[in-house]
Formats: structure tokens, C-alpha cells, sequence
């Protein structure tokens, strides 16, 4: 009863300051706007493909060959990929492995299809592997009609067959525009500043000396420190998800069909974002110092996120480097589900997110219990 009164405190303490509110609700929609109009250009589905290469290997039988060929042919009629016949796979390999190319594919003497890709050409990479993921079930289905039901063989090849990148690359909704791109990283990016609300917070009351009347009183230390996490994590979510709907509803911008798992990598980041707010605010005792701090490492948390450019713009040595943002791994675990339909980095980004909160949240408790009035 008494973590649910502090929590409802620290609510109500966070909506009083309007401006703030209004602040970390609208700059990220203004953000959004500007940004989503004017880099346009750069998301542009007429431009995006470019130049494309992709190597390969075949050393399948006649049957495979044979479909691979047609497969390739299609490709670079339709879409302009350039196929590079190679014997040599380790060296392929190795290249992809060094980053020299994005994907490598290899036919394989036992009839496999393996593909290679280098992830720091996500966008080239996954088309590649969503075109080649098409050729493989439309191959099997001739293969197992040929094998049990030859005469529907040829009524099946002469089937219309969806568009490769619609349907594959994009699970048949809607390419990535400027709009979209920005709805996500713009929101990552204000769920990151609220690491300065709460930091904020947190001294505003050791300044006001508001605290003491909590710690004389009988309420204990961990349950004022667990509702004042709580309500600051609260309000932030509810933040994030007032923008998440503008976005969805007002500016169209495309999250997906799965809502639950968006909302959850939301609630990892919120609680993150929060922890290192209140961790930070017991570890610089300067306000100015610790505002100082906070807004420095923000801005290159979310530079290195790909929050500011698409992440493919990034220089090299950059991408190197950006593993050691959070924001990238839930940037990156956002696009994937919402685009690629892929789940595998959701789970990552918020091990990651809650990881880091946890280091954070600790010591913050530990300062707080060796707090006195």
C-alpha cells in the first residue's frame, strides 16, 4: 500500500510539470515531421537499390542449375543485381566475413542453398536473402509436385508469381519511407531523454530537502525508492506510446502487426533509460555536471543507433564501433520485426536494455538505503 501512495506521488509530481510533458511528447512528433520531409530523398524506393552485387557459386546438378539460372535472369532484368560466378567459396567467405561484399551465395554438390551475408549491409543483405528464401519454396513445390504429382507440374509453373521484394522483403505491406524510419528512431531517442527527467527529479527533491519528510516518516526506504521507479517509468511509457500512436494514426507511419512486442521493447528501453537516470543522479552530486553528462552521451548513444542518418550511411569505422549502443541493438530489433517480420533481436534488445538498467537501479537502491535526513 505504501510503494502504490509513493508511486501515485511520483505520477502525479511528473504531470504537474506540463511543460516537460508537453515537451517530450511533441519534440520527438516535431522531429519526426522535419526529418521524416526533409531526408525523404534518401528512402526513396527508386533509389534505394543501387548498385547491387552478388556472388555465387554453383555446383548443383542440372536440375538446380538450371532453375538458379532463370532465378538469375529474372533478377537482373528486373532489378538490375549483378551475378559474379566464383569457384573459389573460402574466398567468398572470407570476404563476406571482412566486409568486403554483402551476401554470397553457394549451390552445393547435395543440392543446398547457403547463403552468406555481412550485417552491416542489412538492407542489401536481407533483400538478398528474402528473393533467395522465394526461389527456394517456389524450386521445393515444383520439385515435390514433379516428384508425387506430375501432370499438376505444369499448370503450377504457369502461375503468376507475387512480386519478390512486396511480398518477401517487406511481408507485403509497404517499402520503408523517411516517415516510418523516423517514427521509430525518434521515439527511441525521447524514451532515452527521459534518463534526464528522472535524473532530474531525483534532485529536485534532495535539493528541496522534499525527501526527508518521507524518510522521517514510516514509510521504508524500499518502498519509497521502488514507488518513486515505478511511477518515473510509468509516466515514460505512457509517453512513449501517446507518440506511437500519433505516429501510427496521425502520420501514418507503419509499425507492423505485432503491437505487444513493439510495446515491450518500449517498456525495456523506458525502464532503462529511467534506471540510468536515477543511477547517474546518485553518482555526480553537480546538477550542472550531471546535465552536462546526460546530454553528451544521448546524442552520441542515438548517432550511433543510427537514430540521426539510416545506419547504412554510418562510415565504417562507426559501425564498428556502435555495438555499444543500446539504442542500436533496439533500433535495429524494432526494424527487423516491423519490416522483416523477424523476432530474433527482440529478446536481445531487451536483455540489453534491462541488463543495463539493473547495473544502474542497484547501486541507485544501495545509495539510497545510505541516504539520511
Amino acid at each position: 500500500m505504501n510503494i502504490l501512495s509513493i508511486f501515485k506521488k511520483e505520477c502525479i509530481h511528473i504531470i504537474r510539470d506540463i511543460k516537460g510533458n508537453i515537451l517530450m511528447i511533441l519534440f520527438p512528433i516535431v522531429l519526426i515531421l522535419i526529418l521524416g520531409t526533409a531526408l525523404s530523398p534518401l528512402f526513396d524506393s527508386g533509389i534505394d537499390l543501387g548498385y547491387i552485387e552478388l556472388v555465387y557459386t554453383d555446383e548443383a546438378d542440372p536440375y538446380l542449375s538450371s532453375a538458379y539460372r532463370e532465378f538469375r535472369q529474372e533478377l537482373s532484368k528486373e532489378f538490375g543485381i549483378e551475378f559474379i560466378a566464383t569457384d573459389d567459396a573460402k574466398e567468398a567467405i572470407s570476404k563476406i566475413a571482412d566486409g568486403g561484399q554483402s551476401s554470397y551465395i553457394y549451390l552445393t554438390d547435395r543440392q543446398e542453398i547457403r547463403l552468406y551475408k555481412n550485417e552491416r549491409y542489412a538492407f542489401e543483405a536481407n533483400l538478398i536473402e528474402a528473393m533467395t528464401r522465394t526461389f527456394v519454396e517456389k524450386y521445393n513445390l515444383y520439385k515435390e509436385l514433379a516428384t508425387k504429382v506430375p501432370d499438376k507440374l505444369e499448370s503450377a509453373m504457369a502461375m503468376e508469381i507475387p512480386d519478390l521484394v512486396a511480398v518477401k522483403s517487406l511481408d507485403g505491406k509497404r517499402n520503408i519511407a523517411s516517415m516510418d524510419y523516423y517514427a521509430i528512431t525518434m521515439l527511441t531517442l525521447i524514451l532515452l531523454y527521459s534518463a534526464s527527467t528522472s535524473a532530474h527529479s531525483v534532485k529536485r527533491e534532495q535539493l528541496l530537502k522534499t525527501g526527508n519528510r518521507l524518510l522521517v516518516s514510516p514509510v521504508k526506504k524500499y518502498e519509497i525508492f521502488t514507488g518513486q521507479v515505478l511511477g518515473a517509468i510509468s509516466i515514460t511509457v505512457l509517453q512513449g506510446l501517446t507518440v506511437l500512436a500519433f505516429s501510427s494514426f496521425i502520420l501514418n507511419a507503419y509499425w507492423g502487426d505485432k503491437p505487444h512486442l513493439v510495446i515491450m521493447v518500449i517498456i525495456s528501453e523506458a525502464v532503462m533509460a529511467v534506471s540510468i537516470g536515477i543511477g547517474l543522479s546518485y553518482v555526480i552530486k553537480n546538477v550542472a555536471t550531471l546535465s552536462g553528462i546526460i546530454n553528451t552521451i544521448i546524442p552520441i548513444m542515438v548517432l550511433l543507433g543510427g537514430g540521426y542518418v539510416p545506419f547504412e550511411v554510418l562510415g565504417e569505422s562507426i559501425q564498428k564501433i556502435s555495438v555499444i549502443s543500446p539504442i542500436r541493438w533496439t533500433n535495429q530489433a524494432l526494424f527487423r520485426l516491423v519490416y522483416d517480420q523477424d523476432t530474433s533481436y527482440i529478446f536481445i534488445a531487451i536483455a540489453i536494455n534491462l541488463a543495463i538498467a539493473a547495473i544502474f537501479i542497484i547501486y541507485a537502491s544501495l545509495a539510497y538505503r545510505r541516504e539520511d535526513v
